[in-house]
């Protein structure tokens, strides 16, 4: 076997796999690795040589491993990302200096090539927040308002939504915030407030800084005596999901709880139009992932040939009355909403 004197092919996938993310993110990885050499050079990891890669090409590739994946069912989305997989482990062996002088570059871009694949992967819809208070109304007004003994549960089950919204976070993540995960802290301008740190997959720490309005519902609807408690305790995950469920069938709708988040990207970025914030508050590494979170299919007169091709002349909104200014504002959340925070700032309201 030709490599590294030290470093064998399975040290650099053992040390891979061990420094993996997550879980979920580990039996991706250590599945699809192995199961890429088997079917496309028909031997285990440990006893692939650089020889062995050496003889790959593209027409391999495609024969053994793409063409018998879609033919198993597999989605071209999920043959994409397990090219990806394997890309990024070639990319551990050549750092490692794993079969020196190997052309890795070649592998990676030609060999492993996903460009006669498609995306087709099925986006989950988004609730917008109209849709939102529609279930929430439905959780609070009639799922559970004929029950005496559970008629609080609506409220709390509504604000578990809102909490879903406003902090745009995994509904799993959501379940597991405890009440000290909400510290009253001061930020980097001075100002104080509430403050979320929501733990993610991957070990990784989300800021969500909430009004106090938001924390005295919190408080004021959901038992909050012991630090260490989860803030949704006495809630559950299953039965949430079978609630939208439920919601869904009777009124012929369809979204998940992952909706919620991506409605909540999308109301924010409409509101804003600011690509950047959106990206944070959807704790997003990539952007191209935010885009399409909020992706929609905007109206003629929206896009930018039919924009660009008007004559316009502001002149004539002189010639409006302040009846007709104010309803054009409250037609348009965007401009309503930095109309507010204007007036806010100048303590006009």
């Amino acid at each position: 076997m030709i490599e590294n004197e030290s470093i064998t092919i399975s040290d650099v996938f053992d040390n891979w796999i061990e420094n993996c993310a997550s879980e979920n993110t580990r039996s991706n990885y250590a599945r699809v690795v192995p199961d890429f050499f088997k079917r496309v050079l028909f031997k285990p990891l440990p006893e692939v040589t650089k020889e062995d890669l050496e003889s790959i090409k593209p027409l391999t590739v495609d024969k053994r491993y793409k063409q018998k994946l879609l033919k198993e069912g597999m989605k071209q989305s999920t043959v994409i990302y397990n090219l990806k997989i394997v890309s990024s482990f070639f990319g551990e062996l050549e750092i490692n200096d794993v079969f020196r002088d190997l052309n890795y570059l070649w592998i990676r871009k030609v060999v492993l090539s996903q460009k006669k694949l498609k995306d087709d992967t099925v986006y989950r819809k988004k609730v917008g927040s109209d849709e939102l208070d529609q279930f929430k109304d439905w959780l609070v007004n009639d799922r559970f308002a004929q029950s005496v003994r559970y008629a609080r549960k609506g409220i709390q089950y509504s604000l578990l939504v809102d909490f879903m919204w406003v902090t745009a976070s995994r509904i799993s993540a959501v379940f597991n915030v405890q009440w000290k995960d909400i510290k009253f802290e001061e930020d980097g301008t001075g100002q104080k407030g509430y403050t979320i740190y929501i733990h993610d997959k991957g070990g990784k720490i989300d800021k969500k800084p909430i009004s106090d309005e938001f924390y005295s519902k919190l408080t004021a609807h959901l038992k909050h005596d012991e630090e260490n408690a989860k803030v949704f305790a006495g809630l559950s995950q299953r039965n949430f999901t079978n609630l939208m469920k439920e919601y869904c069938e009777l009124f012929d709708k369809e979204f998940t709880p992952h909706g919620i988040k991506k409605g909540a990207v999308t109301h924010l970025y409409n509101l804003t139009h600011d690509i950047v914030l959106a990206q944070r508050f959807a704790d997003h590494e990539d952007p191209k992932t935010t885009i399409r979170y909020i992706q929609s299919d905007p109206s003629r007169f929206s896009q930018g040939s039919y924009i660009l091709s008007n004559d316009i002349n502001y002149e004539s909104l002189k010639e409006l009355s302040r009846e007709q200014l104010l309803e054009l504002v409250l037609d348009r959340q965007d401009v309503s909403y930095q109309l507010y925070q204007g007036a806010k700032r100048k303590n006009y309201i």
